[in-house]
């Protein structure tokens, strides 16, 4: 009787264990599913995203980042972020990090030819492995500034324009 009743605990056991091990595998899978949403999200942004570490070191980026920087990805992973701006830059992003400030504010950027990008930044705190770690959504804004600069030069030429057309219109009264 002892020996059965040990059989049967030893069997209801192995049933219990399995169940779980079922129900470990189904989190396990929604966990994987959830995490590949967030990545095709991620990947699908016209935004570059990083994630730096406390150390300021990128621990991740998504395709739009190294498209912004001309880096590959894995050369873009545990680069110092201070080296994708310029240097008169660094005390504004410290800061902004310091007070996990969400605010949108515009810093020029160093891709990696050297050449100077203006870019609109959004950073947030987020908790990663008991660490602060920082996500920055970086805008590249080169070409709303190209137009921003030919619209200036176009109201110019047109405000010299109608100034001439006044004169000349004086001119005949």
């Amino acid at each position: 009787i002892f020996v059965s009743f040990i059989i049967i605990l030893l069997v209801y056991r192995q049933f219990m264990l399995s169940r779980n091990n079922e129900k470990l595998q189904k989190a396990k899978d929604e966990l994987e599913e959830r995490n590949n949403h967030v990545k095709a999200i991620l990947e699908s942004t016209v935004e570059s995203i990083l994630i730096t570490n406390p150390s300021d070191i990128i621990v991740e980026c998504n395709q739009m980042c190294s498209e912004l920087f001309g880096y590959k990805k894995e050369e873009l992973i545990g680069m110092n972020r201070f080296d994708l701006v310029h240097k008169n830059e660094i005390k504004k992003i410290r800061q902004k990090r310091q007070k996990n400030s969400h605010t949108t504010y515009e810093v020029i950027a160093v891709n990696k030819k050297g050449i100077l990008l203006p870019v609109l930044v959004r950073g947030s705190n987020i908790m990663k492995n008991n660490e602060v770690h920082r996500v920055s959504i970086i805008l590249d804004l080169t070409e709303l500034k190209k137009t921003q600069k030919a619209l200036e030069t176009l109201n110019k030429e047109l405000a010299i324009k109608v100034i001439e057309e006044v004169d000349k219109n004086k001119k005949k009264d």
